[in-house]
């Protein structure tokens, strides 16, 4: 049977990693005054922002490291191997990851359901940007952002898209400069590998005989 990311429990589980991360609460504005108050409410929005980056971008590190690691899919995925010690094996391999991802994981491999993480990777987005207004932006680079260029990125699509910007950094020395941006599910490939293969492909059709 086929499940979507629409799925009943594949909703479950992402609201259930909202839920126990327990870092969206509001912590009440009595006693402000209303500029001070305005103030607060776009801190708290950043902040909101920042910790659901923070939340999404450590959930799809451990998809990634499970899709991308077949001797962990295989030893994860084994029935016959001792649930306490696959358990064991998630505590030990993501030391430092928020404790209800962990649990989430546990549980996944508990009741065979590894199959489901792309799913709720997918429904984690998509539930952190409906219920706090935050849009997530993958952004890819050879080095690390600096804080300039990241509060630029913020700025205009907070402006563009009306809500609240969460950057899920990442690093890849592949694309050898530039920067890549996932745009709600809009690819915006400036990288220095694009920029060169634009250009081989333009050398290419302006050559006689189509080679180069």
């Amino acid at each position: 049977m086929s499940i979507s990311s629409r799925s009943p429990v594949v909703d479950v589980y992402a609201q259930a990693i909202i839920d126990g991360a327990g870092v969206f609460e509001d912590p009440g504005q009595a006693d402000v005054m209303p500029a001070e108050a305005d103030a607060a409410s776009d801190e708290a929005a950043r902040t909101v922002a920042d910790k659901a980056a923070e939340l999404s971008l450590a959930f799809q590190q451990f998809c990634r490291a499970f899709e991308s690691t077949p001797e962990l899919r295989m030893r994860l995925s084994d029935v016959g191997l001792d649930l306490d010690i696959r358990k064991n094996l998630i505590d030990s391999l993501f030391k430092g990851m928020p404790e209800i991802i962990l649990v989430v994981a546990k549980l996944l491999v508990e009741r065979e359901e590894l199959r489901l993480l792309r799913l709720i990777e997918d429904r984690l987005t998509v539930l952190i940007e409906e219920q706090f207004r935050v849009v997530i932006i993958d952004v890819t680079t050879v080095v690390e952002l600096d804080d300039d260029l990241r509060r630029f990125i913020k700025e205009k699509y907070a402006t563009q898209l009306n809500a609240s910007i969460a950057l899920r950094e990442h690093i890849d020395p592949g694309i050898m400069g530039g920067i890549v941006m996932q745009v709600r599910g809009r690819l915006i490939d400036a990288s220095l590998v694009a920029q060169l293969t634009r250009a081989r492909e333009v050398l290419i059709s302006d050559t006689p005989g189509g080679a180069i």
